[in-house]
C-alpha cells in the first residue's frame, strides 16, 4: 500500500531509508532518529563508518522507543538526481533485509524528486521478496513471508501512484 506519513511514525518492523552521501545527523531524517533514540544513531553511524555511500548499509534498532521496530539506512552515493534504479535497488535490498531478518512487514521510504518512484519501488519489493520454494520441503520452508510492503511518498497519495504501483507489482 501507499502512505503519506512520516516514515519513523509508521507501525512496521522495519523501515527503509535511502540516506545521501555525506548527510549528518544535523538535518533531515537522521535527526529524527537522533532525536527520537538519542546519541546510539551518531554513535553507530561512526562506529560503522556510514557516510551514505553507494550500497552502503546500517541496521539500527529502536528498542521500542518507536512504532518502528528497525531503522535500515542505505547509502544512495552522489547521484543527483536520484533515478528510478536508485528507488528500484533500495526497496529491493529493504525487501531482501526484511526476510534475512524474519520481519512481515516493511516500508520502503521513496526518495523525493524520483521520477516513476512509486512503480520503480513496487517492482524492487516485489522482486526483492521473492524467493523459488517450489521443491522446498519440511524445515527448508519459509516460516515468514513478507506479508505487508508501505511505501512511504513524500506528499499526497494520487490515484496515479497507485496505478503506479499496481503497475509495478504486475511488470515484478
Amino acid at each position: 500500500s501507499i502512505v503519506s506519513q512520516a516514515p519513523l511514525s509508521i507501525a512496521a518492523d522495519v523501515v527503509v531509508i535511502g540516506v545521501p552521501e555525506g548527510a549528518t545527523t544535523k538535518e533531515g531524517i537522521l535527526a529524527e532518529l537522533e532525536k527520537a533514540l538519542g546519541t546510539v544513531v551518531s554513535r553507530a553511524i561512526k562506529r560503522e563508518e556510514f557516510t551514505g555511500k553507494k550500497d552502503q548499509t546500517l541496521d539500527l534498532s529502536t528498542n521500542d522507543a518507536l512504532p518502528v521496530g528497525r531503522v535500515l539506512l542505505v547509502g544512495l552515493g552522489k547521484t543527483t538526481p536520484l533515478t528510478d534504479v536508485d528507488a528500484r535497488v533500495l526497496a529491493a535490498k529493504g525487501a531482501r533485509f526484511a526476510l534475512g531478518t524474519k520481519m512481515e512487514s516493511l516500508a520502503i521510504v521513496i526518495p523525493d524528486g524520483v521520477t516513476g518512484g512509486v512503480r520503480a519501488a513496487a517492482e524492487g519489493a516485489e522482486l526483492g521478496a521473492y524467493r523459488f520454494t517450489r521443491f522446498q520441503t519440511g524445515d527448508r520452508v519459509p516460516k515468514v513471508e513478507l506479508g505487508n510492503v508501505f511505501l512511504v511518498v513524500g506528499g499526497e497519495v494520487t490515484q496515479a501512484d497507485r496505478e503506479a504501483a499496481a503497475l509495478g507489482q504486475r511488470v515484478a
